[in-house]
């Protein structure tokens, strides 16, 4: 039975490549595009000082990414 299940979104935990640095790759997208998002809103929304769905929304993130 699982007991509880553990999300390291900030590379605390576990150091490996970076969420931006994969999915840029895979998708073909400059990281240039992405850092002004991880570097900016997506802070606020690791402490919960904002939605990320609502960040990602607000800004045309996704449309920019693919």
């Amino acid at each position: 039975m699982i007991k509880a299940v553990i999300f390291d979104s900030d590379g605390m935990l576990s150091h490996g490549p970076r969420f931006s640095d994969t999915y840029a790759r895979e998708q073909n997208i400059p990281i240039e595009e992405m850092i002004p998002f991880f570097t900016g809103p997506f802070k606020d929304c690791l402490i919960g000082k904002a939605d990320l769905k609502d960040e990602l929304e607000k800004g045309d993130w996704l449309q920019k990414w693919g």
